[in-house]
């Protein structure tokens, strides 16, 4: 196994700032952990600034590695003590390999309800809307805890939604924890994040779009009939909920899950799992009794 020499200290300086969102945001680069999720970044068209392994890494990690020097033979490979890796990487049992990319250049916002267009059907091989698929746009708003941000991520992409967006005050879709929790999903579905309120809005308006906000004390998906398309679902922060502007939207309503044992909320990521599934099962049935 190549044996691969420490990072300079200017190096190292940089990849210790990604560890926060000013660093990210100032250098525009974030940091992967774990062989997956490198992939999963080479696998969306990302080349990595740098990989970094720990001196404690294993056989089968430094084999995947050389695997990927074989396609892509120009990245530079440095090595830290295990310690300085684990500052970096910020898990207590890491995988042995960091990745550091250039964050990619954000969508037009533009594009937002554009759903045939090219750079939003690029993100699966299908397109946003194959054959006429129900539009299903997820908003997720002012969801500040970066685990819950990326679950609703994974989700959203495992379970039909076409697009997701984010508002001011949500997660960095960056961090860390975030792109672990997303697991990869993160570079599969279109995303909009750091959006205000006032262009969300805006925007909603002149799409025509049904808007579900979802609410433990709204109506009962299972009593909904009929999926509105295009359908716009927003879950808020889990303490709180959505904002109080939301209600006040033409077309919007408050949606449910029914909860037993007096529980009065999921996590975002269980409640938007539920809700995804619910509508797809609703949609099954419009299809076979149209």
């Amino acid at each position: 196994m190549t044996d691969y020499p420490p990072p300079s200290k200017a190096l190292a300086a940089r990849l210790r700032k990604l560890s926060s969102r000013k660093g990210r945001e100032e250098n525009q680069r974030f940091l992967v952990e774990g062989p997956h999720l490198v992939k999963e970044c080479l696998l969306s068209g990302l080349v990595p600034r740098n990989l970094i392994l720990s001196d404690e890494a294993s056989d089968s990690i430094r084999s995947e590695l050389e695997q990927i020097f074989i396609i892509h033979k120009n990245i530079s490979c440095w090595t830290l003590p295990h310690k300085e890796f684990i500052s970096l990487c910020g898990t207590i049992t890491p995988q042995g390999v960091l990745g550091e990319f250039d964050q990619p250049r954000q969508l037009s916002w533009d594009l937002f309800g554009e759903w045939q267009h090219p750079k939003l059907a690029q993100f699966t091989s299908e397109g946003v809307t194959p054959g006429g698929q129900p539009i299903r746009i997820v908003v997720l708003d002012s969801i500040q805890e970066p685990g819950n941000v990326g679950t609703a991520i994974r989700c959203s992409a495992g379970l039909g939604a076409n697009a997701i967006v984010l508002t001011c005050g949500c997660a960095d879709i960056w961090n860390p924890k975030t792109l672990r929790a997303s697991v990869g999903a993160i570079f599969r579905v279109p995303i909009w994040a750091n959006i205000p309120h006032s262009a969300l809005e805006q925007r909603l308006q002149t799409l025509n779009s049904t808007i579900w906000v979802a609410d433990p004390r709204g109506k009962s998906i299972f009593e909904c009939k009929v999926i509105p398309n295009p359908l716009i679902l927003v879950l808020g922060n889990e303490a709180r909920g959505p904002g109080s502007g939301w209600s006040g939207m033409a077309g919007a309503r408050t949606i449910g899950i029914p909860l037993s044992h007096g529980l009065e909320s999921l996590n975002v990521g269980t409640a938007l799992a539920a809700l995804l599934s619910a509508i797809s099962a609703i949609e099954s049935g419009q299809r076979r009794n149209p």
